[in-house]
């Protein structure tokens, strides 16, 4: 246990946040990352009686981050970066999610252990991994997972409301509050609209952003977009998704226990083999969540294979919207009383889509 600490905030240098109801002193810097696991920290002065000059640690010292009392505290939250490593971090507790990345793109998480102390029976109070609309390879290997209070990983495109139409320009609105401030749109991308849930889920059409610009309002939950063509009024209320970023994602080696769900709902190619499963609501849930968070994608490809399964609280592959493409499970150790049935389907996956699974050998 630590006898002392000292805390300080470390500030970027965007960030707006009043310093004067800050409890401590603070530095500001921007992280620069020099490869080989070097971090440079280029510091920059602020006129400010709780301001410090630089980086206030020694080599070596134990750090310990306080994230509050909140559930939107994270332990990282990364925003639009390309080739993303998370490598050899283990994090015992924390009262929030744990990775947060969005708009991201070719991602690497590595030998991440979220384990509390002996004793301690919660490590993150939310979901430990948390990408959305992110795209490229996703891997995710070699990590063990365990004790948190909501989701293990959580892999998503998101979904907003199409609310007004006037000529080329739109307006849409996120379907939850939680989504305020987040734009999740680019000049030349493809947006595709759609209706329904589930197998009835149909697509209207698709078109391309020819302009947008980030609302003065950065808190906004409603926004415009500039768009190639124009779209029909007949479509106002209808889902609108962005299909530019579209993933393809890795999940192995890892270890899964003590936990609520593995849960995707991403337009990806999924590859979910070789882990060590336990203690969890289900061994993996293809859920999209649509009608409240705006959570999106119904999954491409599904391969499942050569993975090791314990007891489960409920079903093993819970299947609750569509596989677009082929599904293959195969070659899973499973516990007796999911080897005739491995895969549970939910109401809104119609016989014609459950037709897409192969299930060839799992004992």
């Amino acid at each position: 246990a630590l006898k002392w600490c000292q805390i300080h905030y470390l500030c970027g240098p965007s960030c707006r946040r009043n310093k004067d109801t800050l409890a401590s002193t603070f530095f500001t810097a921007k992280a620069e990352d020099r490869g080989n696991g070097l971090v440079f920290f280029r510091y920059f002065d602020e006129k400010h009686p709780k301001h410090i000059a630089e980086f206030p640690f020694r080599t070596g010292a134990p750090l310990a981050f306080l994230l509050g009392c909140a559930r939107n505290r994270s332990l990282a939250s990364i925003h639009d970066c390309r080739g993303v490593t998370v490598e050899d971090v283990h994090v015992q507790t924390g009262v929030g999610m744990g990775l947060v990345m969005d708009m991201c793109e070719d991602i690497r998480i590595s030998r991440y252990k979220v384990r509390p102390e002996d004793g301690r029976y919660v490590s993150l109070t939310a979901d430990t991994m948390y990408l959305v609309d992110c795209k490229g390879r996703i891997e995710i290997e070699g990590s063990e997972i365990s004790w948190a209070m909501d989701d293990a990983m959580n892999i998503h495109g998101n979904y907003t409301t199409l609310k007004s139409v006037d000529g080329r320009r739109i307006r849409v609105r996120h379907p939850h509050h939680a989504y305020n401030g987040y734009f999740p749109y680019r000049s030349g991308e493809r947006l595709e609209f759609s209706r329904g849930h589930g197998s009835n889920r149909a697509t209207l059409g698709a078109a391309t952003i020819a302009a947008f610009k980030t609302p003065a309002d950065r808190e906004a939950r409603e926004f415009e977009i500039e768009l190639d063509r124009e779209v029909p009024s007949g479509w106002l209320g209808c889902d609108v998704a962005n299909r530019s970023h579209v993933p393809e994602i890795h999940v192995h080696d890892n270890y899964f226990h003590d936990f609520m769900h593995v849960r995707l709902s991403a337009f990806a190619n999924v590859f979910y083999e070789n882990n060590r499963i336990e203690n969890g609501n289900n061994a993996l849930l293809v859920d999209d969540l649509t009608g409240y968070w705006g959570e999106c994608g119904p999954v491409n490809d599904l391969t499942i294979r050569n993975n090791t399964i314990g007891e489960l609280r409920h079903g093993c592959f819970d299947i609750r919207v569509p596989i677009t493409g082929r599904a293959v499970i195969e070659n899973n150790r499973l516990p007796k009383r999911f080897a005739a049935q491995p895969v549970a389907f939910g109401r809104d996956v119609a016989e014609r889509d459950r037709q897409k699974f192969s299930v060839p050998s799992n004992h």
